[in-house]
């Protein structure tokens, strides 16, 4: 019997530690159009993501 939980035990706690690499993991996508004041796009442009509120 012993043998059994501490089995499932261990499931558990492999389960919650790959459940959080998981997490971890960057996924997101970023999708748009830069325009200049005149509604023209442009070309190439390069833009920068900068985290300025914590979750």
């Amino acid at each position: 019997m012993f043998r059994h939980v501490a089995g499932f035990r261990i499931f558990l706690l492999v389960l919650a530690t790959v459940s959080c690499a998981f997490a971890q993991r960057d996924l997101s996508t970023l999708t748009g159009t830069v325009t200049d004041p005149t509604g023209a796009a442009i070309a190439n442009a390069k833009v920068t993501l900068i985290k300025t509120q914590q979750l």
